[in-house]
């Protein structure tokens, strides 16, 4: 009785209280930000001048984006009020999954290329702690994005589960 009561515990923390909780995680979309940083919008012009098509934006816009910040089990527990930081608190360096999608969900709408309703959340269940990736519909089908755990081999069009 006592391992079902922390498992249902457990459960509500981690995928109630937190999506209520921590910014960008929660169970309804989110408007994307009004400002922008200008050498964030000029790197969104840069990486628009340079793809050919929405999918090669999209591909284009998760090395860039990857390139700069990654993504750490370790630093995540170390450094886990970064998921609380403004998106464009951080330049460089570690981000937590959900800055990290907000950030990619900017680049996306602000290209001109993509909507909202190109965009969903998704959370894996299945993980250490609570995890957010994204599924960017391009040509009618949905891509997996999952660039915080790209530095731990999960590659373009996948997403982390329990084992990644």
């Amino acid at each position: 009785m006592i391992v079902v009561t922390i498992v249902i515990m457990y459960v509500l923390f981690v995928f109630v209280v937190i999506r209520l909780v921590v910014p960008y995680y929660g169970f309804s979309k989110t408007e994307i930000k009004s400002s922008v940083p200008k050498y964030f919008l000029y790197e969104i012009e840069k990486i628009n001048l340079t793809s050919n098509t929405d999918f090669e934006y999209l591909k284009n816009s998760y090395d860039y984006l990857s390139s700069k910040y990654y993504g750490s089990k370790v630093e995540l527990f170390t450094k886990w009020q970064r998921a609380f930081d403004d998106v464009f608190t951080h330049k460089t360096g570690f981000v937590p999954c959900n800055v990290f999608n907000e950030l990619m969900k900017i680049v996306l709408i602000k290209s001109g290329r993509f909507e909202d309703n190109d965009i969903r959340k998704r959370v894996t269940f299945l993980n250490l702690f609570i995890h957010q990736y994204l599924q960017i519909k391009v040509s009618g089908k949905w891509i997996d994005v999952d660039m915080e755990y790209k530095n731990m081999g999960v590659p373009f069009g996948k997403h982390a589960s329990i084992f990644k």
